[in-house]
């Protein structure tokens, strides 16, 4: 009998051991599962906030090539008008290989689509401008100044704050996603340990 209850008392012993440590594992297996995920959603962030920062320098860039063509368009002699020019061209190339560059990262479909309508905007403002650009080089100065005056950067700025937008609550997303999980694996390490 007295034997009986000390296996008994043993059994009760282990068991209450082998549960700490099966509680242990259990926490341990949790955090990293959800130390991984905080790791990945961190990384996604990252990535989100260097696109975030690549669209915000193009619109600058998009700002900067505007005042660029503002002044060759409104200079009256032919240097300011050519040093202008040359610059302004200089910005178009900068622009579109900030574009390439934006659309050979791995962008989301909600991305590419708005990726496509800068493009589409970016395209009908050159367009305009090349219009306005050729009537100041057939002397028409007024009717270029006042078609250059029409030209809005307003649906290129929209287009460009439209992808601002998506990354901006996918990043916000993402941070809410990554503090769960963050205030998860706590809650666990506390309740394991």
């Amino acid at each position: 009998m007295q034997r009986l209850q000390l296996r008994s008392i043993r059994y009760k012993i282990l068991s209450g051991f082998t549960a700490v440590i099966l509680l242990f594992i259990v926490a341990i297996v949790s955090n990293t599962v959800l130390q991984g995920r905080i790791t990945s959603m961190t990384d996604q962030i990252n990535r989100n906030m260097d696109k975030l920062s690549s669209i915000q320098q193009l619109t600058d860039k998009i700002r900067q090539a505007d005042e660029l063509g503002a002044r060759y368009l409104m200079s009256e002699s032919e240097e300011k008008m050519s040093t202008y020019l040359t610059a302004f061209d200089r910005s178009l190339v900068e622009v579109t290989t900030d574009v390439e560059q934006m659309k050979k990262s791995n962008l989301s479909e909600d991305e590419q689509a708005a990726v496509s309508s800068f493009e589409t905007q970016w395209s009908k403002y050159l367009i305009d401008f090349k219009e306005a650009s050729q009537l100041l080089q057939n002397k028409k100065f007024a009717e270029a100044h006042d078609k250059f005056t029409e030209i809005s950067l307003d649906s290129v700025i929209k287009s460009q704050l439209e992808f601002e937008d998506i990354l901006s609550k996918q990043i916000d997303d993402q941070q809410r996603i990554s503090e769960s999980s963050r205030s998860l694996a706590m809650m666990i390490m506390l309740v394991g340990t």
